[in-house]
């Protein structure tokens, strides 16, 4: 049975999830695996314990070498000045969330990586 959490962000439900922690250093990306958080369904916003938090910093203490990480993968890169400057945002159709029509399914992603 699922235990209901209260978003301190913005008082949304909430659900503990394991996610994959994404973040820079320099210019590497790193993803952290496993992650434990309480994640909400309204915002978003992510939210760890001190005991992960804890965990995060160990695994960086050493700059997160290549050397020791699980896997190695590639990470195609865009950039914005790519796309054509002829698309008014007015033209741009919303869902009934308020999201651009054209936004991508992310869930469908996370099976990537």
């Amino acid at each position: 049975m699922e235990v209901e959490h209260t978003c301190p962000e913005c008082g949304g439900n909430a659900r503990m999830e394991d996610v994959k922690l994404c973040l820079w250093k320099a210019e590497r990306l790193i993803v952290i695996e496993d992650v434990n958080a309480l994640v909400c369904d309204d915002c978003v916003e992510q939210f760890y314990d001190s005991l992960t938090r804890y965990k995060i910093d160990r695994l960086g203490e050493n700059g997160f070498p290549k050397e020791e990480a699980r896997r190695v993968f590639e990470v195609p890169v865009f950039s914005v000045e790519d796309v054509e400057h002829s698309v008014k945002e007015d033209a741009v159709e919303e869902t009934e969330s308020g999201e651009p029509s054209w936004l991508p399914d992310w869930s469908e992603l996370e099976d990537d990586l």
